[in-house]
């Protein structure tokens, strides 16, 4: 028994050092986890700040800096994770309303050593002791690092399937985006087609008023052409009645008077014929087609007798008139003459009244051709010539009196009716007068007894070359006539433009 007491005394004695060893061992395990650390605070205030409140602003102030100084990687791990935050844009669920700071105080003692507070009205200081549980801390800190790297993949989850879900609605918008471009495309397909149906039907509706238009209009040529032998009818009966009169002037008086369109008088050239006097209706009506401007208003001129030439005036006897009286035309002194290219006229020098319509040179086969290239002041020297070699008057006719010769008693567009051919005049063929059918295009003059003359035996008073009147133009001038009431023998010789 002393035996076993001795061993059971020896066992309590070994068990009791064990005891002690490992108490020790624990309390050395509790020292070296805590560390104690001792700091001064201060916090400025005013006078509305109380001392409790300075207190907890120092406490918090003295122990956050013992936690980022003294805490080993302490402020790595923070700046890390408040790193996190920032981008993410979210803090811990759990702790939403606690930063990781305010967190690891809780592993901290705080102590305010005595008699260290100071007051002075401004400034609380204080001096302080922090015991930190370093191992708590960085085992809470792991927590944390683990929580928030846990929350970061849930959110980057959640992100990549918001993403997936913006791709798919992304190509769903491409798509419907595709399909909208293809109906927007229909639909402005669509409207051109209805454009151009619109159009069709336009054009249809304009080809069926002109078609209805041309059958009226040759309905009317043809009553306008009834008219005209209607007309002619009686003016062949009324000439015939001229003639059984002057029948019986040349039996009571033992000569007859002479009419339009007779031989000249003894002493008057044998190219010219007689122009008995009338009153006629000047000018063009309103609706006459293709009328200009200056045509109108119609007005009433009484016109004496005159005579006037049969033919234009020829190269042969222009070339007479130049070597005889040693003349230089305004073109030979000037800058040339305008040339029909064959689209529009081009002013050329060197070109005067011994070249045709084109520029080129008469040939001798064209003495009987109408002079061109001479100015109004040529043809008025011309006719001074004239007066002189024969000892008569001679001058350009009036306006009135080319228009009254030119109609020969019609009041038709044309002295051959309401239509003009190029079987009846020489002119550019390709445009033929209101739409009626082309003829041709010679591309120049006309000897000037070619064609059939009008009623009264002059020729080419339409067509083949422009002739000048001794009239100046004045827009105005017909208006002023028709004013006055019928006017006799008018010569408009107030200066105004050629």
């Amino acid at each position: 028994m002393r035996g076993i007491k001795r061993v059971g005394g020896m066992a309590a004695r070994v068990w009791a050092i064990l005891l002690l060893v490992q108490c020790l061992m624990a309390s050395t395990a509790a020292v070296a986890g805590e560390q104690t650390f001792k700091r001064t605070g201060e916090y400025r205030y005013s006078d509305s700040d109380n001392k409790e409140s300075k207190r907890a602003h120092v406490k918090e102030t003295i122990i956050l800096d013992v936690l980022d100084s003294e805490v080993v990687s302490y402020s790595q791990r923070i700046l890390k994770l408040e790193m996190l935050e920032s981008t993410t844009g979210g803090g811990v669920r759990s702790n939403s309303t606690k930063s990781v700071t305010q967190i690891l105080a809780g592993f901290t003692r705080y102590k305010v050593v005595k008699g260290t507070e100071k007051d002075d009205g401004v400034c609380f200081s204080t001096e302080a002791e922090v015991t930190v549980d370093r191992e708590a801390t960085r085992r809470k800190l792991d927590e944390i690092a683990a929580e928030r790297k846990k929350e970061e993949q849930e959110r980057s989850q959640i992100v990549q399937r918001k993403q997936e879900a913006l791709e798919r609605e992304k190509a769903a918008l491409e798509r419907e985006k595709t399909a909208l471009s293809a109906q927007n495309s229909m639909l402005q397909q669509q409207a051109e087609l209805h454009a151009k149906a619109v159009a069709l039907a336009e054009d249809q509706a304009r080809l069926d008023r002109e078609r209805l238009a041309a059958q009226q209009s040759i309905a009317a040529q043809k009553a306008l052409l009834d008219q005209q032998a209607t007309l002619n009818s009686q003016a062949k009966a009324l000439a015939d009645e001229q003639e059984k009169m002057n029948r019986a002037w040349a039996a009571t008086a033992g000569a007859a008077p002479m009419q339009s369109g007779a031989v000249a008088h003894s002493g008057v050239p044998a190219n010219f014929v007689y122009i008995r006097g009338a009153t006629f209706t000047m000018g063009s009506p309103e609706n006459e087609v293709s009328r200009s401007g200056d045509e109108g208003p119609q007005h009433q001129v009484r016109l004496s007798d005159f005579y006037m030439g049969k033919y234009e005036v020829t190269v042969g006897e222009f070339r007479q008139f130049v070597e005889d009286y040693g003349y230089s035309t305004d073109a030979e002194k000037g800058d040339g003459s305008y040339v029909w290219d064959g689209n529009i006229w081009v002013k050329k020098a060197g070109i005067n009244w011994r070249h045709g319509v084109s520029g080129q040179l008469r040939s001798s086969s064209e003495e009987n051709h109408p002079v061109v290239h001479v100015s109004w002041n040529d043809a008025v020297e011309y006719c001074k010539w004239l007066s002189f070699k024969t000892g008569k008057s001679f001058r350009l006719p009036t306006e009135a009196e080319w228009e009254y010769a030119c109609r020969a008693g019609t009041r038709t567009p044309f002295n051959t009716g309401y239509n003009l051919t190029t079987a009846q005049a020489n002119y550019n063929g390709d445009y033929p007068y209101n739409h009626n059918q082309k003829g041709i295009y010679r591309g120049s003059t006309l000897p000037v007894n070619s064609l059939a003359p009008n009623s009264w035996g002059l020729y080419n008073m339409h067509g083949n070359v422009w002739e000048w009147c001794s009239d100046w133009f004045k827009a105005s001038y017909y208006a002023e006539c028709k004013a006055r009431g019928t006017v006799s023998n008018p010569d408009n010789q107030e200066p105004g433009s050629l």
